[in-house]
């Protein structure tokens, strides 16, 4: 994930798990994880590219707030495959006990 972008938004990179980790909840921790590490570092949004084709991806990004802003056709190249652009509005990080 790269976080600061200038513009207040985090860019998820790659997020991948092992066969054997899924089906057991292991890339929806992670990614709760991230976009937290994202909210603490005081972006307003994520935003990701996931292939087209990937439904399980886009379902998962889904049930953690994201939707689908765009398109970027012939984005992969390797089979060549559109993007979908996808978005999830963060909320500010709580402020520290006592502040």
């Amino acid at each position: 994930m790269w976080v600061g972008d200038g513009a207040g938004d985090a860019d998820l990179l790659t997020i991948a798990t092992i066969p054997q980790a899924r089906r057991r909840k292991v890339a929806s921790r992670l990614l709760t994880e991230l976009m937290d590490t994202a909210r603490r570092a005081g972006c307003r949004a994520v935003l990701l590219e996931v292939r087209a084709s990937n439904a399980a991806a886009q379902s998962l990004y889904a049930a953690h707030g994201f939707t689908r802003i765009g398109l970027r056709r012939r984005y992969y190249q390797t089979p060549q495959e559109d993007a979908v652009v996808m978005r999830a509005l963060l909320r500010p990080a709580p402020a520290p006990v006592g502040s």
